[in-house]
């Protein structure tokens, strides 16, 4: 036996939406990755929630064993994507 800890495998995920949001993505997406976090750690970077006012701050918060950071960013229609880049 090794004295070592273990350290869990991180995975990173980036992804424009994550729950509570209402998107299907959203919701598939955070049952797998809080699905999976006892056996990895998972770090999500989100955009903000829409249909609030001001959507949900940024910011960094933990979801049922996964952290969850919320970033701001662009609404740019999908017709101008020059500026969306």
């Amino acid at each position: 036996m090794s004295d070592k800890p273990s350290v869990r495998p991180r995975v990173l995920v980036l992804n424009q939406y994550y729950a509570p949001g209402l998107e299907a993505t959203a919701q598939l997406l955070a049952a797998l990755c809080e699905g999976i976090a006892d056996e990895f750690e998972i770090h999500v970077v989100t955009g903000r929630l829409r249909g609030t006012k001001g959507g949900e701050a940024p910011g960094l918060f933990e979801r049922n064993g996964v952290m969850v950071e919320r970033v701001r960013s662009t609404a740019f229609d999908r017709r101008l994507l020059r500026l969306r880049a």
